[in-house]
């Protein structure tokens, strides 16, 4: 809400061949597609719930139909009166996500990248899971899992790094079969 404010921005009233929002998925990745995530399909409904009641429509783009360089993207935008983007679960190596930053307003969920019109929406994954790992440390648990899912996300990534530094920093050890992959 505050980039809203900041920015200025009016929301149309009637939907038309210029407010169409696109959200974007991961598409090759079965761990990642949005109908695999509870996480991603409640943003999705929350988006949609927002976007609807502002005028917009939202449009389902996998993440494999995006063209990564500036100009095809523009072309896209273009073609299917596309006024904003959403990447709803980006991996940390997406950089041609800045690429594409500054064609039309963007904002990436769970994922730290930068660019003109380029926003971030993010919790602090570090932050929670050591918190997290204090906390069980100061209930008596020493022998502290963590289930992980795909590292290549921002958010998952973050929390795997505050697992592991509150474990050193409590003097734990960190056998990797403390670490539970999940499909």
């Amino acid at each position: 809400m505050d980039v809203v404010a900041a920015s200025g921005f009016q929301p149309k009233l009637v939907v038309s061949e210029r407010n169409h929002i696109a959200f974007i998925f991961q598409s090759n990745d079965r761990q990642a597609n949005i109908f695999g995530s509870n996480f991603l399909i409640e943003i999705l409904g929350g988006v949609c719930d927002e976007l609807l009641l502002s005028g917009y429509v939202v449009s389902l783009y996998p993440s494999t139909e995006i063209p990564h360089n500036k100009e095809e993207f523009s072309l896209l935008c273009r073609k299917n009166h596309i006024a904003g983007c959403i990447f709803g679960n980006a991996y940390r190596d997406d950089f041609y996500i800045e690429e594409l930053a500054g064609v039309v307003p963007m904002a990436v969920i769970n994922a730290d990248f930068h660019g003109e019109r380029l926003y971030t929406i993010s919790s602090d994954d570090y932050s929670g899971m050591y918190g997290a790992v204090k906390y069980l440390y100061e209930m008596g648990h020493r022998r502290i899992a963590l289930a992980a899912s795909v590292l290549r996300f921002q958010s998952n990534w973050e929390k795997w790094r505050g697992y592991h530094a509150a474990l050193e920093d409590l003097g734990l050890p960190s056998p990797e079969d403390y670490v539970i992959r999940l499909r």
